[in-house]
């Protein structure tokens, strides 16, 4: 197949799923409205690159529509390049659902004419695949029908995801770490949505652990809150920044930690949960009902409130309890292998496509 991926390039998720069908050798060609390491693939992109609205939309319609393949795949509902394939009716259409694309009441994503380009741009696609049956009942709610909507959590690349030893090890030197530190850690965007804020009144509950924060696409001024609050909570000392990795070296970050913590108040399935989990590393995560078709309390996950006495309770349940926090690794790496497996999703996606193209 000719496919024509939309998306944004600086989105490392993006650029595997990408790719991922040029390995199955597809001919693949990547149209992104953003900068980014697309990994050799074909790539035309219409970055707005100091061009004025105006003149952005254009390059986005003169691109799109010139972009000639067998199928469109669109990555992120609420993205440039997705609703200008619906507007110019470039057919057939998938469109993968992210979670915060389609979560507008529970994000306050994206204004009135974005919501309502959003939902046609569903409306009118072939397939849409979604990464929780949850998701899949907010675009069935729009009227998608159910024989569109396919549950594709993608998962994580067991190649790249996995236990690294000395990679954790050599991370730690880098984060300022000793080897016998017990470390918190949160790859997620530093912005309000993901509750840095929060990890840090936890810590305040406990001895000695560290947290080391990823700025990952951070929020200059809720960064600061953040050092602020740790400043007022005596625990500024404990608290370390790292900077983003490319998701080649995340693997590292996962084996350098003691626990991933994850706490937005809203989320679709997060990557870096499972990527954590292929690493065998215990993830505290939001109790949100959506997680658990995949997530077990205290079997595969830990679920908590979104509260620092919670947050901080069960970070210690786990950190002094061997037993528990064993199993926890070694079910999440099992439930990862089996469920979401990266190569076999998206053997699944070709699969629809292909029933798509012909």
């Amino acid at each position: 197949m000719r496919i024509c991926v939309l998306g944004a390039a600086s989105s490392a998720h993006v650029v595997a799923r990408a790719k991922v069908f040029a390995d199955f050798g597809h001919d693949v060609t990547v149209v992104t409205p953003a900068d980014g390491d697309t990994l050799g693939l074909n790539t035309r992109s219409c970055t707005r690159a100091g061009r004025g609205r105006l003149a952005w939309l254009r390059a986005v319609f003169d691109v799109v529509r010139s972009t000639d393949a067998d199928v469109y795949h669109a990555h992120y509902a609420a993205e440039l390049t997705t609703w200008m394939a619906w507007v110019l009716g470039k057919r057939p259409l998938a469109i993968t659902v992210m979670g915060g694309d389609v979560l507008f009441d529970e994000q306050g994503s994206l204004g009135m004419v974005g919501r309502w380009l959003t939902r046609r741009a569903i409306l009118g696609a072939d397939l849409v695949t979604v990464k929780s049956p949850m998701l899949g009942d907010v675009v069935a709610s729009w009227g998608v029908p159910r024989e569109r909507i396919l549950d594709i959590v993608w998962g994580v690349d067991g190649r790249v995801f996995a236990p690294d030893a000395d990679g954790g090890a050599r991370c730690r030197a880098e984060w300022g770490v000793a080897a016998d530190d017990k470390v918190l850690f949160s790859p997620r965007m530093l912005k309000p949505l993901y509750n840095q804020v929060l990890m840090v009144e936890a810590l305040a509950r406990m001895d000695t652990v560290k947290l080391v924060l990823s700025t990952y696409n951070e929020d200059p001024a809720y960064r600061a809150k953040v050092e602020r609050r740790a400043v007022d909570l005596g625990v500024a000392d404990r608290v370390s920044f790292a900077p983003a990795v490319p998701a080649s070296e995340m693997a590292a970050s996962y084996s350098a930690a003691d626990v991933v913590l994850s706490l937005p108040p809203s989320d679709g399935t997060p990557q870096s949960v499972m990527e954590a989990m292929a690493c065998g590393v215990p993830v505290i995560m939001t109790d949100l009902d959506r997680f658990k078709p995949l997530f077990t309390h205290a079997d595969t996950g830990w679920f908590t409130a979104l509260n620092a006495t919670a947050v901080a309770d069960g970070i210690l349940t786990l950190l002094s309890d061997p037993e528990l926090y064993g199993r926890l690794s070694t079910n999440a790496k099992t439930l990862v292998r089996e469920k979401a497996d990266f190569e076999s999703q998206a053997r699944t996606v070709e699969a629809r496509l292909l029933e798509l193209v012909s």
